[in-house]
């Protein structure tokens, strides 16, 4: 990581003044050193806001718009004690609200971290959105697309508050992803978690899921095809495939996350009549909203199967 371009960025306020001389409403990059103010109101010092170094230039944005922690290897940049710096591992981990004591491994870079924390849930919007609707224990759940660990905290943790014994904790049976580095780092965290490292879109791992034992099973199924900033597709084969083992297995919970993007595509139109037996609640939440420094909202959907009353 390489801080020296922001020489550039002190030529700038050297000319300029450290203060905007305007109100940027959304992003301004008119200048030779490539600088570029986002969401500046009235704020007096550019050294004081969140900085990237981006392909495009040297983003500021003022510090009451939160940064975005993406899967993209951009880390946030602030300015203390006369100096820039990166954010460091625990400020990065605060971000998506993981413990600062979750490990990676020790070969991994910041970068690395960061991308993988941003490729992943936020804690604490996860939470929120959970805390009226989980009154559980002892469920045993799989971990779909389960990136570093999200889906597993939040819903142990939640399991945790009951104050009942650890046999009586709800438990992951099964954690699946195909991201060789989503594995070291989930495994390292919960190594004794059966972990299925394959893609969804293989029958014999749909068949193992199937075959699983478990009551909620839940999916932070790829945003790529249905983000502002992916390739947009509106089609997946991977929830097409999350589909059939719903259908399949008919789990008695469901748990999903996703961009919220989402519901505007045919996808969305055709996984939610599959779930016609399932009683649906979804909420976008940002954690911003919530006390986080982080401007990533998200679409959230649990699923309870409905109780149907049979005349005998």
């Amino acid at each position: 990581m390489n801080l020296t371009k922001l020489s550039l960025l002190e030529q700038y306020i050297t000319e300029n003044g450290a203060k905007p001389a305007f109100t940027v409403p959304f992003l301004v990059r008119q200048n030779k050193y490539n600088v570029e103010l986002q969401n500046w109101k009235d704020y007096r010092n550019i050294r004081k806001g969140i900085i990237t170094i981006r392909q495009s230039g040297i983003r500021v944005k003022s510090p009451d718009y939160f940064p975005c922690l993406t899967h993209n290897p951009v880390i946030p940049i602030i300015y203390e004690n006369d100096n820039y710096r990166y954010l460091n591992k625990s400020e990065l981990l605060s971000l998506q609200s993981f413990p600062t004591n979750y490990r990676f491994p020790d070969n991994y870079s910041l970068t690395k971290i960061a991308s993988l924390l941003g490729n992943s849930i936020n804690l604490t919007a996860l939470q929120h959105f959970l805390k009226d609707k989980f009154s559980f224990n002892n469920l045993k759940f799989v971990d779909l697309f389960s990136g570093i660990g999200a889906f597993h905290l939040a819903v142990k943790e939640l399991g945790k508050a009951s104050g009942l014994p650890g046999a009586f904790l709800n438990k992951c049976v099964l954690a699946l992803d195909i991201n060789k580095s989503c594995v070291e780092v989930y495994q390292l965290n919960f190594p004794t978690t059966p972990f299925l490292k394959g893609d969804i879109n293989q029958k014999e791992i749909q068949q193992q899921i199937i075959e699983t034992d478990f009551d909620l099973l839940c999916a932070g199924f790829p945003c790529q095809p249905y983000s502002k900033a992916g390739q947009a597709q509106g089609t997946s084969p991977e929830l097409t495939n999350l589909s059939t083992i719903i259908k399949k297995k008919q789990p008695n919970y469901l748990l999903f996350e996703n961009v919220p993007n989402f519901l505007l595509y045919e996808s969305s139109k055709f996984l939610l009549p599959l779930l016609t037996n399932y009683q649906l609640q979804m909420a976008v939440i940002n954690p911003k909203d919530l006390g986080i420094k982080q401007n990533r909202p998200r679409l959230f959907i649990w699923g309870e199967k409905k109780l149907y009353n049979h005349e005998i």
